[in-house]
């Protein structure tokens, strides 16, 4: 995934003279061989250089033991070495190779307390470089508590020294310096610019940040969107993040080349299976199909796979070593078609990747962007298809206003062409209902003069949704 190609860059980029002790730790695999690592690397008096990982897993480790007592972590490094030994060894193991191994010196090492988590510790104290890849989802609620959690178990504002600090005081010489701390993301919304003000703050940033944007010239930027009157307080609020420098550079237009189909719902496998038997045969070898849930990845996966189209899905409730054998399976052209939910729209980078086709929309504007982002990488072109029944249609609008300078072609697949009356009602139906509320027996217009189903009603976010996705269909039309 991301992480082997981050470190497989970092090596091949640095001095070949010099070697980079890295560390990736991230969840989906079992804790305790990324804590051996560590004490491995301890036990040889070595440091940590770079460590890839994500929030939670990286708090989770440096509390793994925290039970109150010591002997759990010598316990587990006590049977991490006997099993080392007896696999390299067998049943012939002597005084000697325990020796070797340190067992007879776990209780005095240095690791024994912490099983040789302390150079994670010493590796944040002296932090040098910062780096939030995929911020705008780092920064976002979804990730509020692990984030915090680690910077928790960072120096505060005041325990960093800046250049300004006297060389000759002797408490700023036992301080590091703050770090340098980078932020990438292709979309970057203004909502999150509050909690970045926060966590800019909370490491004790003390300069204006510099604001970097590259964009298509065909793309807008979140500077683009409206926002609303309590965020814009909120923004004002945001003394170090407002007091940015921005540097700008418009390129050329994408190469990714975009297709909107306007279809009916239970259209959208057998539209699928045309794309690829018949429109696209021999131009997409290997595609990846977004879906909105688990079901559905699985769904139209067994669908393909008895058409004769090699498939397979990818979501959530699978473990690593399964995701990764399935991308893997995808690259290597194993596998023709990968369908998946949101999980790969992010950080996963397929080289050639022919196409990337949204079988549902997702539930945020953002992710259409990181979506379609797949393919078309590195200056190649590729194509992004996006299916649109009545339901999407008014958030496919709010999509194009938000994220393109010019709206696609709503186009008809041959073959697949929708009932315009039918289409129209449900469509309208949709930009004056929920998504996903139920609505009593005496229907949406009761249910609009008297509040419907107890407890399904609206939620707040579902209302400005609702309002944004009328207005972007309402300028639309004009």
């Amino acid at each position: 995934g991301v992480f082997e190609q981050l470190t497989n860059n970092l090596k091949k980029r640095h001095n070949v003279h010099q070697d980079l002790n890295t560390m990736i730790l991230h969840g989906g695999v079992p804790i305790e061989p990324q804590i051996a690592q560590l004490a491995d690397y301890s036990r040889f008096g070595q440091t940590l250089d770079v460590c890839i990982a994500t929030p939670g897993r990286l708090v989770d480790i440096l509390t793994y033991y925290d039970d109150g007592e010591n002997t759990s972590t010598r316990d587990a490094a006590m049977e991490r070495r006997l099993l080392q030994a007896f696999e390299k060894y067998g049943d012939d193991v002597s005084l000697e190779t325990l020796q070797k191994l340190g067992l007879d010196e776990i209780s005095s090492q240095v690791d024994s307390s912490d099983d040789g988590r302390a150079i994670l510790n010493t590796m944040l104290d002296g932090l040098q470089y910062l780096v939030l890849d995929e911020a705008d989802r780092l920064l976002g609620n979804g990730f509020q508590t692990e984030l915090d959690a680690v910077m928790d178990l960072m120096p505060t504002a005041g325990d960093w020294t800046s250049e300004h600090d006297d060389d000759d005081d002797d408490d700023s010489n036992s301080k590091s310096e703050i770090p340098a701390i980078w932020l990438f993301s292709a979309t970057f919304p203004k909502a999150i610019e509050p909690r970045l003000d926060h966590v800019l703050k909370r490491l004790g940033a003390t300069k204006s940040p510099v604001r970097v944007k590259c964009s298509n010239s065909d793309r807008l930027l979140s500077e683009d969107i409206p926002v609303s009157s309590s965020l814009q307080k909120r923004l004002e609020r945001s003394t170090t993040v407002t007091s940015a420098s921005n540097f700008q550079q418009i390129g050329p237009a994408s190469t990714i080349q975009l297709r909107t189909i306007r279809l009916e719902k239970p259209a959208r496998t057998q539209a699928l299976r045309k794309l690829l038997e018949e429109d696209y045969r021999y131009e997409w070898d290997r595609v990846l199909v977004f879906v909105a849930t688990r079901y559905a990845s699985e769904h139209v996966s067994r669908k393909l796979r008895r058409a004769g189209i090699r498939c397979s899905e990818l979501h959530g409730k699978l473990d690593q070593d399964a995701r990764m054998r399935r991308l893997r399976d995808l690259k290597s052209g194993k596998i023709r078609v990968l369908l998946s939910t949101d999980v790969a729209s992010r950080g996963i980078d397929i080289s050639g990747l022919s196409a990337v086709v949204n079988y549902d929309l997702p539930r945020s504007t953002s992710d259409f962007v990181h979506r379609i982002g797949r393919t078309g990488r590195a200056g190649k072109e590729g194509i992004a298809v996006t299916f649109v029944t009545p339901a999407d249609e008014a958030h496919m609008d709010l999509i194009e206003q938000r994220h393109l300078t010019t709206p696609t072609e709503r186009e008809v697949l041959k073959g697949f062409e929708p009932n315009e009356e039918r289409w129209k009602i449900q469509a309208e139906g949709a930009r004056i209902s929920a998504p996903g509320a139920l609505h009593s027996p005496r229907g949406l217009v009761h249910d609009r003069m008297f509040g419907g189903v107890k407890g399904r009603r609206k939620s707040k976010k579902d209302r400005l949704r609702e309002q944004a996705a009328a207005k972007a269909a309402a300028q639309r039309r004009t």
